[in-house]
């Protein structure tokens, strides 16, 4: 088979990210561009941050050694609260000190001061006076908390205003499903962290923007979705001609195999010169194969009279 590369045409954002404008193959680049601005907007990112860094990564508020610090409450529009399920990919934080810090996940639990310390990140050595910046994967539910366990004595916290509380223990509990009581509270503080949460469509604990190529398929997180095949040049539907030229392309790299009628698929390159046509239906298929073994087949049927 023979490996073409990627073809260059506007690919417009659909319900699957490949849905193709109607009639683009005919309009020149700039003005595709424009058509496109006009009538599809671009899908907006999935995600959600939450949390709040420190505004100012050269000062903050200490923490103690071997102690969670969790944002208890908050006040809007900043949440620390996870407003829907999904896998926590990324999370940051800022403060004044190289510091030694794991992002935990945490759930209220049914009295006041009252949490579950579920699961945390390995730990991250952080910049000093700079966002520091780690890649996760933690699954997270809806209302639940994010904070810091602070490895070592540092600084991992800044003052808020009134409404915004940090609730914190010492030493750190074990995460698991056990409940435990925090150590107290700390009013007007918040911790400065964030985190990027990501959905979880196929349930397999890896976030669909970042980290899973196949989001309908819990056992895989590879590209599963099959290449987008385009006819940019066909016979007319009705022709008088023994001969026909197509040209094809698809929206990424692949190999193509092509077929007539009822023959068996042989490999072809992005272009098919037939000739020799009988009078009667013809059917032209192509089918195309990406890098990770995805398949798909389209066709084109025309009759010569």
């Amino acid at each position: 088979m023979v490996r073409r590369g990627i073809s260059h045409r506007m690919w417009l954002p659909g319900i699957n990210g490949r849905t193709r404008l109607a009639g683009m193959k005919t309009l020149p680049i700039t003005l595709a561009v424009i058509v496109a601005a006009l009538v599809l907007p671009v899908a907006a990112s999935a995600s959600t941050t939450i949390g709040q860094l420190n505004p100012d990564p050269t000062t903050g508020n200490a923490c103690n050694a071997d102690s969670v610090y969790v944002q208890d409450k908050s006040v809007a529009p900043v949440s620390y609260i996870a407003p829907s399920s999904g896998i926590v990919t990324e999370w940051r934080t800022a403060g004044p000190n190289a510091a030694a810090l794991a992002l935990g996940i945490y759930t209220p639990g049914p009295l006041n001061l009252d949490f579950t310390p579920k699961v945390e990140s390995s730990a991250g050595l952080t910049t000093p006076a700079a966002v520091s910046t780690f890649k996760t994967r933690l699954p997270i539910l809806a209302g639940d908390h994010i904070g810091l366990h602070s490895i070592g004595a540092q600084t991992c916290r800044f003052t808020g205003g009134a409404g915004d509380q940090t609730d914190f223990k010492s030493p750190a509990p074990p995460t698991g499903n056990t409940v435990v009581s925090y150590g107290g509270a700390d009013a007007n503080e918040k911790v400065s962290v964030e985190a990027v949460i990501e959905p979880d469509a196929d349930g397999d604990q890896f976030g669909d923007e970042s980290q899973d190529g196949c989001t309908t398929n819990g056992t895989r997180q590879d590209d599963c979705v099959p290449p987008v095949i385009t006819f940019d040049k066909t016979p007319k539907k009705k022709t008088s001609s023994a001969k026909a030229r197509f040209a094809f392309s698809t929206n990424e790299a692949a190999t193509y195999e092509c077929s007539l009628d009822k023959a068996g698929f042989k490999s072809c390159a992005g272009s098919k010169r037939l000739k020799k046509l009988s009078e009667r239906k013809h059917k032209f298929r192509v089918r195309a194969t990406d890098t990770n073994g995805n398949v798909t087949t389209a066709s084109f049927r025309w009759r010569v009279k």
